[in-house]
């Protein structure tokens, strides 16, 4: 029988204030989550090992969200 690895869904608290809730893997951000900074941005998406990727939306201060692609944690292409 084939054991699955079952991501852990959490809150994370780091010291800079951001906060990060979503799956985790081997203590990294891995799977669905959502990173919040202490001004209001934020990014959400796919994360893979720490990094954002593939589909990702970024929501800015003011409340305009950029969706586009992410690739190694960095927009590569989007649309405002």
């Amino acid at each position: 029988m084939k054991t699955l690895k079952v991501p852990i869904i959490k809150k994370e608290f780091y010291s800079d204030d951001s906060i990060y809730e979503g799956e985790l893997f081997n203590r990294k951000r891995h799977g669905k989550g959502k990173m919040t900074y202490p001004d209001g941005s934020s990014f959400e998406g796919e994360w893979e090992y720490g990094k954002l990727i593939g589909n990702c939306k970024m929501t800015l201060t003011n409340g305009k969200t950029i969706e586009g692609e992410c690739k190694n944690g960095k927009f590569v292409a989007y649309s405002i």
